[in-house]
């Protein structure tokens, strides 16, 4: 995956590393952070499932970068895509210790690729990090909170002078 620019003069670009609260392993193949941003669409990332438990999902930048949009592609088509649910995505800056948060996915019931992307404005919030946090206590949810992929792709603007 390299770094590519889109039509709005915004960087699409891999983070420098990307990390994951805990990593499911499915018919033998773990299911790691790297795998939601290796820019293929037959693999996918996915964390343990648990309830009452905080699942994250971390992507790390060495520069500061000013985030426009966080694109997310659910690896579910079906009733799994709701373990998903309230998702927050955040945009840290560990330089200045700030979390801010961008919007909360809210899942569809839609069995579509393109029903199962997800874009949450961060509009120009800076950090050097974008963390995925879900948190599923029981009895608030159907199901178990976890984060599963197929890709995660961040648009930013830089240099970013914050």
């Amino acid at each position: 995956w390299t770094e590519q620019m889109d039509s709005e003069d915004l960087r699409v670009g891999k983070p420098d590393s990307v990390v994951q609260s805990s990593t499911l392993s499915w018919s033998g193949m773990a299911q790691s952070a790297d795998l939601a941003v290796d820019g293929e669409m037959a693999t996918s990332s996915h964390t343990t499932c648990a309830w009452d438990t905080d699942i994250w999902y971390l992507m790390q930048f060495d520069d500061i970068r000013c985030f426009e949009e966080v694109v997310i592609i659910n690896s579910y088509l079906n009733y799994n895509a709701y373990r998903m649910q309230d998702l927050g995505v955040h945009v840290r800056n560990t330089k200045t210790d700030t979390d801010s948060l961008c919007g909360v996915i809210r899942v569809r019931e839609d069995s579509t690729i393109e029903g199962q992307t997800y874009k949450v404005s961060c509009d120009g919030m800076c950090g050097n990090s974008v963390m995925l946090r879900v948190r599923h206590n029981r009895g608030e949810y159907s199901y178990m909170g976890c984060i599963h992929m197929r890709e995660i792709e961040v648009h930013y603007s830089e240099p970013c002078t914050t």
